[in-house]
């Protein structure tokens, strides 16, 4: 907030065509709290930065959290929902900067970002990170906003942010000099919220087949990145060609596992969905002299335990456009 790039949104606030006439009477009536409240922020960071004032640092630190709470003296709704617009607003720049600098925006909200690097490896993946990040660090309105990567992920199937699962690198792979990415260098992340509304007995099921998509294409990558290694003549590389090369196998492993899919995935898919009914075909008719297990289990549904088990694999391995019309077709 330092300078003049916020203080431009004073005459805007609140954006977009959506704004109520209360927003406007807030913006109108906070605007000279506001400016108080950015010329403080303002010799805050002066005194933190150049002097290394502790008090300075901690009222920043702490600053939002007394203006966000209810119970605070320094709370006003109307200016927490102004502050709240320029949020909004500096959120919605820095998101539109990322896309600028060639990242494909996945998710984000106010605490996490993730982004799709468009790189095939990690040592590439890194290198593009803290190239955008010390880009982003020279840009005025961006200057404080501190960014730090947390998670690399080989590959990623991302519903929405309790729906997702992916091979993640470990830290120790990421930061080392040598990334070999072998097996013991990944861990397959299952964290999918809508496994929980099948019924018991197929949720292992669930996780196993998403695991397994997830990793065949990676394992075959990887096979193929190692036997163009072997190959290949590293002195007579060059950028443009290693590009190329990074394309091609994209292309081969998208290839890949369209052809698993309508062999391995296909036949495994068969095989499960036959258990399951033979799971509940016995199960029913060992239930058949009991009471109704339907007000028992909140997870029978009525097209069937089978059904639903397909309709949530296909949402879930949809979510790779390369693969969707192979999916749903």
């Amino acid at each position: 907030m330092e300078g003049g790039s916020i203080g431009n949104f004073e005459n805007d606030i609140p954006p977009g065509p959506n704004a109520t006439e209360t927003d406007y009477n807030d913006a109108s009536l906070c605007l000279p709290a506001f400016q108080v409240l950015k010329q403080l922020i303002q010799r805050c960071i002066s005194d933190a930065v150049s002097s290394g004032n502790v008090f300075a640092d901690a009222i920043l630190q702490h600053l939002y959290r007394w203006l966000c709470s209810p119970r605070s003296r320094l709370h006003d709704p109307a200016l927490h929902r102004l502050l709240h617009n320029v949020m909004k607003k500096v959120f919605a720049l820095l998101l539109a900067e990322f896309r600028k600098l060639g990242a494909n925006v996945i998710f984000a909200n106010f605490s996490k970002i993730i982004i799709d690097t468009g790189k095939v490896d990690l040592p590439s993946a890194r290198a593009y990170c803290d190239s955008l990040l010390k880009t982003l660090q020279t840009r005025d309105l961006f200057e404080w906003i501190e960014l730090e990567p947390l998670h690399y992920w080989h590959s990623l199937l991302f519903m929405d942010q309790y729906n997702y699962g992916g091979i993640q690198a470990k830290t120790q792979n990421v930061t080392s000099a040598d990334s070999s990415d072998g097996d013991d260098d990944i861990d397959i992340v299952s964290s999918w919220n809508i496994a929980e509304y099948l019924p018991k007995a197929t949720q292992d099921h669930f996780v196993l087949i998403v695991s397994e998509f997830l990793y065949v294409p990676w394992k075959y990558m990887k096979e193929q990145v190692a036997c163009r290694a072997a190959m290949r003549d590293d002195t007579s590389c060059t950028p443009s060609i290693t590009i190329m090369a990074a394309e091609n196998l994209e292309g081969q492993v998208v290839d890949y596992l369209r052809g698993q899919i309508g062999t391995y995935f296909a036949e495994k898919l068969l095989t499960t969905v036959s258990d399951i009914l033979l799971h509940f075909k016995g199960k029913g008719k060992s239930e058949s002299v009991g009471p109704s297990n339907s007000e028992l289990d909140p997870h029978l549904h009525k097209g069937g335990a089978a059904l639903e088990f397909i309709k949530h694999i296909c949402a879930v391995l949809a979510l790779d456009q390369n693969v969707q019309h192979d999916i749903l077709g």
